[in-house]
């Protein structure tokens, strides 16, 4: 009975944690990315993401951190070990300093959960 038990507990905590081992894991890359506006005061870019987790990566939202900034992602869903692409655009025409951040927070059900993205805006500001 004693070694029943013991086999069952052992069976429980394999399966445990070959399950935590399924969860997605969400890795942007670059990890942040320095960008300069165009002469019409925009900026347009992407950021690869890859899967490098067990189960398939769903990306449920990318937002902003101000209305400055949109972003769209081109594959919500990722299989493990695959990549995915997410596009941003920028409007710096309000921007006062030459040097700007704008985060983007990307929400998914990876292990690591909710991801914060900086993109760090250079702008060359008129002198008055």
């Amino acid at each position: 009975m004693h070694k029943i038990l013991l086999a069952t507990l052992l069976l429980l905590t394999i399966r445990l944690a070959a399950g935590q081992d399924e969860r997605p894991t969400l890795r942007l890359t670059p990890p942040a990315l320095t960008v300069r506006a165009d002469s019409s005061g925009f900026v347009v870019g992407k950021v690869e993401f890859v899967n490098t987790g067990g189960g398939v990566l769903t990306i449920s939202s990318v937002n902003g951190s101000c209305g400055c900034a949109t972003a769209s992602v081109q594959r919500n869903n990722i299989q493990p070990m695959a990549m995915g692409e997410i596009r941003f655009g920028i409007n710096t025409h309000a921007f006062k300093d030459s040097v700007n951040n704008v985060d983007y927070t990307v929400t998914s059900n990876a292990m690591n959960g909710t991801v914060v993205y900086r993109v760090v805006v250079l702008k060359q500001v008129k002198a008055k």
